[in-house]
């Protein structure tokens, strides 16, 4: 079904850098303070290729030029032949220590018509453009697409040996413990590459560098007609199992200011028609979304499935069920104008902003899982703007594909 291969990837140069120092989160959840400390932290930092400071079209060609100079220098050097890269993240979720796999490697672009690699989430245009820019300019894949597969490939003799790469990253959550092994078994590529044929992959994070690699793709066919085994072509990806305990994804709360005050009574007035508006004593989100204002938690259960035919899009009933949908199709469309949206994974981002009194409202959104997604991508439907927040992400600058 898809077709990945092993690659010679360019890496960091441990002997030139403390690889700690030199990966990011990103580009997409790196606010101005973290690209500052980024900068900070190291000359070589890859945030001088995915997210430069400068202004206009010259930070592409920087970027170009940096990356040239990384290789001239050896700060980044390519392995002598083509494998995986196994990468394994550990981290803390609530109490648990928790490891996610996932398997780095060259996919082949594929549209989505085709239904082998699938989207969940809606584009933009303004950040496209940004990402083609920097992809035309470098032509390299400067950080893996979050992609997930169903099934399972057992990694156990590769996790018996000792990783070639070690590091520390700071996440939203705190710490998260990187390690990093070569597979360059022939036997053992040729197998995976096997038990991936057979599977579709889904986009979690990265769609918008995908659909800029489409494009580049599609622009380079017609300008080499004989360019099938071209490596942009293919593209980097980092693929996780669907049934990997590992895979956590965290709901995207929010928080809203109207155009004109409201008060609670007029809300519940307002939401009473379609839903059971009941008090909670905290902010304990099961299946149901959870209102936040004046200090109180309200949890909002939709009375009948019926309300759902008030969402006028085509989507199926899955797509409508979806937290998001409800919020923004079922409770924001009937209350005031919205003036300003604030997203946040914290819920404690919710309270202060409600309690100070710089937004009005707040809500605290149930998670989705990863079937969800796989159901919703499979229609070939896309769900709501920030309706999932994989956690931990991906570093960027394990190692990269240069074409």
């Amino acid at each position: 079904m898809v077709e990945i291969i092993p690659f010679k990837g360019y890496r960091f140069n441990e002997k030139k850098v403390n690889i700690s120092k030199v990966v990011s989160l990103p580009y997409d959840v790196i606010s101005p303070s973290m690209q500052d400390k980024y900068y900070r932290l190291s000359p070589y930092n890859i945030i001088r290729l995915i997210l430069r400071k400068d202004k206009g079209k010259d930070k592409y060609k920087k970027a170009k030029e940096c990356l040239n100079n990384w290789i001239k220098k050896k700060i980044f050097i390519q392995d002598n032949s083509c494998c995986f890269y196994l990468h394994e993240q550990e981290f803390t979720f609530g109490s648990n220590k928790i490891r996610r796999k996932g398997l780095i490697c060259l996919v082949k672009i594929e549209d989505f018509k085709k239904k082998k690699i699938l989207p969940h989430e809606n584009t933009f245009l303004k950040d496209k453009r940004d990402r083609l820019n920097l992809l035309k300019e470098c032509k390299a894949n400067l950080s893996p697409i979050f992609g997930l597969y169903d099934g399972e490939i057992d990694f156990k003799k590769v996790l018996r040996k000792k990783p070639f790469l070690e590091f520390n990253m700071e996440d939203k959550k705190g710490n998260v413990l990187n390690r990093v092994w070569k597979i360059d078994d022939s036997e053992l590529i040729k197998s995976i590459i096997r038990k991936m044929k057979n599977k579709r992959i889904f986009i979690a994070d990265g769609h918008h560098r995908y659909e800029v690699a489409m494009f580049f793709k599609k622009k380079m066919e017609r300008i080499c007609k004989d360019s099938k085994d071209a490596k942009w072509n293919y593209i980097l990806f980092s693929l996780v199992s669907i049934k990997d305990r590992g895979l956590k994804i965290l709901p995207t709360h929010r928080v809203v200011k109207f155009v004109n005050s409201i008060n609670f009574d007029e809300i519940k007035k307002k939401l009473s028609k379609d839903f059971y508006i009941k008090e909670i004593k905290s902010g304990y989100v099961n299946k149901d979304i959870v209102l936040y204002i004046n200090k109180k938690y309200y949890r909002l259960i939709l009375k009948k499935e019926d309300s759902l035919k008030k969402i006028k899009t085509k989507n199926s009933l899955k797509w409508k069920k979806l937290p998001t949908a409800i919020l923004h199709y079922l409770i924001l469309n009937i209350l005031p104008e919205v003036k300003e949206i604030f997203y946040t994974v914290e819920k404690e981002d919710v309270i202060k902003k409600v309690n100070s009194g710089s937004f009005d409202i707040g809500f605290l959104m149930p998670t989705i899982t990863a079937r969800d997604i796989k159901d919703i991508a499979f229609k070939l439907e896309k769900m709501p703007p920030k309706t999932t927040y994989f956690y931990p992400k991906l570093p960027s600058g394990i190692v990269i594909n240069k074409f």
